[in-house]
């Protein structure tokens, strides 16, 4: 038969022995450090590309607005080609768009086509006249052209980066992330050849 005292002893001992607190304290703050220090890495690499991306569109309309044709391949390609050479590999190009749409004015961009509103209900109905400003056939809630335009048009580059991500520690967090950069630019009047 034991005696309670000694286990009292014992139980006094373990309590007062400090050995191994240091490890506990560790495992206990371990993991939030770094989840907190992985989610200050992705949201600065996060910031960093999106800068970048801002740059590579702004680089990229300034040379489609020239109307210059590279020496091999198109203006579209070489404007894809600017825009990974600036982003330094941040940017898959593989899931890069790049949107753009010309413009006659500053003023009609993002503007409905004009139309006659028949049955006066403030919106666009089928057999409806209207006037094709993009010469599409159809009535457009935006009336810009696709495509890089021609001399002296505005053209409007839209880029959109679905963001991955780098670390995926913030992925079930913030889900997807969609980097966009809005250029636009009036064409310089070069002569199209």
């Amino acid at each position: 038969m034991r005696r309670p005292g000694r286990r009292l002893r014992r139980l006094r001992r373990v309590r007062r022995d400090d050995s191994g607190a240091s490890a506990l304290e560790f495992g206990l703050i371990a993991l939030p450090m770094v989840l907190l220090m992985g989610g200050l890495l992705e949201f600065a690499v996060l910031l960093t590309t999106a800068s970048m991306l801002d740059s590579a569109s702004l680089q990229a309309a300034r040379y489609g607005a020239t109307g210059a044709q590279p020496a091999s391949g198109t203006r579209e390609e070489m404007i894809r080609r600017i825009i990974e050479q600036r982003t330094f590999g941040l940017v898959r190009m593989d899931r890069l768009r790049i949107d753009t749409k010309a413009y006659q004015s500053f003023e009609r961009i993002d503007q409905a086509e004009g139309f006659d509103d028949a049955n006066a209900n403030g919106q666009y109905d089928t057999g409806e006249t209207f006037n094709d400003v993009n010469g599409n056939g159809g009535w457009d809630a935006d009336q810009g052209t696709p495509g890089l335009g021609d001399a002296e048009d505005i053209v409007v580059y839209e880029v959109r980066y679905p963001w991955p991500g780098i670390t995926g520690l913030m992925q079930p967090i913030v889900k997807d992330i969609e980097l966009s950069s809005s250029v636009p630019i009036r064409n310089e009047p070069y002569d199209i050849q």
